[in-house]
């Protein structure tokens, strides 16, 4: 795959809300990479015109600025040298920009799109209609869940779905008597039914008192949760988050849309039951021998949902084992990595 005649390039991001050992830059430590160079005609570029070109982007609204532009110039500007070079960039929606025009010979360009359908038209046609145009412009376009593909088959004939990953190695169940049979634990941010959450943990404090929620999520949302029935936690180090999972028994994650979904891969590899809404692509993820799917938005559903299984030590305790052996099995970082490698190789079959 790495030979004198090909290069691969990973252009990834980086997100502060990510846990180190989950985000999906973690592919860079799988996949064979030839970093870019950081070349001077990036820094020669003087900020007001940066500044210009960030302001052109309709990506400015979701994490694109000083750095990414930096890399799109490098990118631009890189001589290449072999036969064919596979740019991918792993967060299209974020890094991917100018880099669409650019002269294609001897280039590949991948780009992996995690947002669901509903994101891209979100906020107004401009967006749309940058981000549609940008899917055209790839040679092929990766999603992380099979529920991108129809959409993303509208601008591009080439997609694939290779699947999100997770660390199997730090992200692992304890000891089972660390368990507390009465916790719950929601985790996460993006696209998260903070409403829904809130519901769920009223009914149980009223028809369960003794099952108890915690929520690990970033401190802006504390106010969405006034009220609710949970105790939360922000800023706290991946350890910390993987000792949460492994002290619950259950993981709650009440979902307003979702492809690809950390804290449902994060809480397989630890070995709990997920109670989930059966929303986008969550499917391809959570298997029903571990996971109970609830409609979008039913809190009362997820709630006794939490109720049966936290009764039933035994269903537990298997759906633990199936969960892990799920993320084991089908999401752990090599086996991903593998399917990607299958996606580079379609390419350089010529």
């Amino acid at each position: 795959m790495h030979n004198n005649n090909t290069r691969i390039h990973l252009i990834t991001k980086n997100f502060a809300h990510h846990s180190r050992f989950s985000g999906y830059d973690r592919l860079l430590e799988f996949l064979p990479n030839s970093p870019l160079r950081n070349l001077p005609i990036a820094r020669l570029v003087g900020k007001a015109k940066k500044d210009e070109m960030i302001a052109q982007c309709p990506a400015r609204w979701d994490h694109y600025g000083l750095e990414e532009i930096n890399r799109e110039l490098d990118i631009l500007y890189t001589p290449y040298l072999f036969r064919k070079h596979i740019l991918h960039f792993l967060y299209g929606e974020n890094t991917f920009c100018y880099c669409s025009d650019f002269n294609r010979n001897k280039k590949v360009l991948l780009a992996t799109y995690h947002q669901p359908e509903a994101w891209f038209s979100s906020s107004g046609m401009e967006r749309y209609e940058y981000f549609t145009g940008n899917l055209k412009k790839l040679d092929g376009v990766i999603a992380v869940s099979n529920d991108q593909r129809d959409f993303f088959r509208n601008f591009n004939p080439n997609v694939f779905c290779v699947h999100h990953g997770i660390d199997v190695d730090f992200f692992c169940p304890g000891a089972p008597e660390e368990r507390d049979p009465t916790l719950c634990l929601f985790v996460g941010n993006w696209l998260r039914d903070f409403e829904t959450l809130k519901q769920c943990s009223l009914i149980l404090k009223s028809a369960a008192p003794d099952v108890k929620i915690q929520v690990v999520t970033p401190e802006k949302n504390r106010p969405l949760l006034e009220g609710a029935a949970v105790e939360i936690f922000s800023g706290i180090s991946d350890t910390d988050l993987r000792e949460k999972y492994r002290k619950a028994s259950v993981a709650l994650l009440p979902l307003q849309d979702c492809t690809a979904n950390n804290s449902a891969l994060e809480a397989m590899a630890c070995g709990l039951p997920i109670v989930v809404s059966d929303i986008g692509g969550i499917r391809d993820y959570v298997q029903e021998s571990f996971g109970v799917f609830c409609a979008r938005g039913n809190a009362e559903e997820m709630a006794h949902a939490i109720i049966a299984m936290l009764s039933d030590s035994h269903r537990r305790t298997e759906m633990g084992a199936a969960a892990r052996k799920c993320a084991e099995d089908s999401f752990a970082w090599p086996v991903v990595a593998r399917k990607m490698l299958e996606v580079y190789e379609h390419f350089l079959k010529d």
